[in-house]
Parts: C-alpha cells; structure tokens; sequence
C-alpha cells in the first residue's frame, strides 16, 4: 500500500517445520509502526481515530466514523482532505471540546 507507515517484515524462524513429509520454514510476520513520534498538539487522526477520540460510538462500542463524516457535512467539525481523505488535527478538535463548555462553577 502506498503511503503507509506500517512496515512488515518476515523472520525465518531458526528450526525448520516438518508436515506431511515436507519440509516448510516457518516465518513470523513482525509488523512495525515507523510513523514519526510526535506529541499531542501536531497529531493528525483519521475519521475512525476521531470518532474514537471524541467518544462517537456505536449501540456496540465500536468507533462510528458516519457521525464525523455528517458532523463534516454540516460544517461543525474543522478537517482536511488531501488525496481524497479526511484527516483531522487533534489539538482543534481538543479545542472545539473545551470550548463547548457548559454550566459549572463560574467566577463573578
């Protein structure tokens, strides 16, 4: 896949696997995320990412990216879209969360 970050690789295990008369090596696959580390303010998610962080989940707990992709439509989340997919910024997103502060304690 072009463009991603994960890499695969194959480790030939040291002693070789017997089956049916046959000799057949065994691999393990090892499946390495190189993304570059970077701390909370410049991270970029993805739809299924978001939905996760802003707690938008389904009956079933599993993350509903279909809620991001219509709070999109409506023009209440920010996003960008290079090649075609919606990425979002983790820092605006944190900051639409605090700004929709509601009730509490408020100083005079």
């Amino acid at each position: 896949m072009i463009g991603s970050f994960l890499t695969l690789f194959l480790i030939h295990s040291a002693t070789p696997q017997y089956q049916y008369g046959e000799r057949s090596m065994k691999y393990q696959m090892i499946i390495e995320d190189d993304r570059p580390k970077t701390d909370t303010k410049n991270e970029w998610l993805n739809s299924k990412e978001a939905a996760e962080y802003l707690r938008l989940v389904r009956a079933d707990g599993t993350p509903d990216p279909f809620r991001i992709r219509t709070l999109v439509h409506q023009g209440r989340l920010p996003f960008y879209k290079p090649f075609g997919r919606l990425i979002f910024l983790k820092s605006e997103l944190k900051s639409i969360v605090e700004k929709s502060r509601q009730g509490g304690w408020k100083w005079r």
